[in-house]
């Protein structure tokens, strides 16, 4: 099977929201349980694509269909230290169909991620790593983050758990992404620092 990898533009916001619930769906959520997520996800992607957001797709080239996507939001913090010059990129959704797997799409989606982070002058990327996933984070450069710090957060209003969760969970993911997460739930917190492939 032939892919293309793009950037995202405006006339993609309702390949991103599938993306997204896609994504949802197969980390056992059930995002159709919410109706007003999908047009919150569009408006979110419709204000900050290009802004706070930028995300990537993968076509199959023979049919058009979106198949894959990854997405990094810029979070601006207090410059010095690990922060670096204060602009830091979390990134999201790094997903492909069940049916296109293992044609190294994740990797051309990552790839094109780097290197639109280094031209955002990003000074370090963050995710969260799921076991399927940490190999190829690892071998782009990413590292488990080293500093022993427990990650934390306060959900602020029982609203967290509605559409609004969705549409402030940038934030709030990168609160809880600083350093390694516990393994209860599969996942690792992974950091890169300036990372080349």
């Amino acid at each position: 099977m032939s892919y293309t990898v793009e950037r995202a533009t405006a006339a993609d916001v309702t390949a991103l929201v599938d993306q997204r619930l896609a994504f949802q769906r197969e980390l056992g959520r059930d995002p159709d349980a919410e109706p007003a997520l999908r047009e919150a996800l569009a408006a979110y992607f419709a204000a900050e694509l290009d802004r706070t957001l930028v995300a990537f797709l993968a076509r199959d080239e023979a049919t058009g269909e979106v198949v894959g996507s990854v997405f990094f939001v810029i979070v601006v913090r207090v410059p010095g230290g690990r922060h670096g010059n204060g602009r830091m990129g979390l990134v999201l959704n790094v997903y492909t169909a069940p049916e296109h797997r293992r044609q190294g799409l994740a990797r051309r989606l990552m790839m094109c991620l780097l290197e639109a982070a280094r031209e955002a002058d990003l000074a370090r990327l963050e995710l969260t790593a799921t076991p399927a996933g940490r190999r190829l984070y690892e071998e782009l450069g990413f590292m488990v983050d080293a500093e022993g710090l427990t990650p934390m957060e306060l959900i602020m209003s029982p609203a967290a758990t509605s559409t609004t969760a969705e549409l402030i969970m940038p934030m709030r993911d990168t609160l809880a992404l600083i350093t390694p997460r516990p393994t209860s739930g599969g996942t690792t917190s992974v950091t890169a620092r300036g990372a080349r492939p």
